[in-house]
């Protein structure tokens, strides 16, 4: 069975991030990231909720047990890093702020699917501008 401190290297590769961007995500310098990896020191719970902000999964790197809906390595492996970063700030967003994105993300969907021009896509963005205004007021 891996150890903590392989099964956090081991996350770190899942989420495609270097160790210099998972200790900023958890807090810390690339020096204790090092440490955490190589088991010359153990995270505390602060990094620990850090890095479950961005889909690392802390029950596997505690217990050595994967969680249902953490995302698999071979999907992370097909994500580009642009997608990885979407998902992260996804992750670490509200509710009505994911509400809001997906809202966005449907109607751009919807608008490509369908063609629309340049004046159609005007039309597209000043009627999502209108519906983000309209939860905004909702949610408050």
């Amino acid at each position: 069975m891996n150890t903590i401190w392989q099964r956090i290297k081991e996350e770190r590769l899942r989420l495609g991030m270097t160790q210099v961007e998972f200790g900023k995500v958890g807090g810390v310098l690339k020096q204790t990231q090092l440490h955490y990896e190589s088991g010359l020191r153990r995270p505390d719970t602060d990094y620990l909720e850090r890095i479950s902000a961005i889909g690392a999964d802390v029950p596997y790197i505690m217990l050595g047990r994967r969680m249902a809906e953490s995302v698999l390595p071979e999907e992370v492996e097909i994500l580009k890093k642009d997608e990885r970063e979407m998902l992260m700030d996804y992750r670490r967003s509200s509710m009505d702020m994911r509400r809001n994105m997906r809202s966005v993300i449907a109607t751009l969907a919807q608008q490509s699917h369908r063609g629309t021009g340049d004046a159609g896509g005007r039309f597209q963005r000043q009627e999502m501008r209108n519906r983000m205004g309209e939860e905004h007021a909702v949610a408050a």
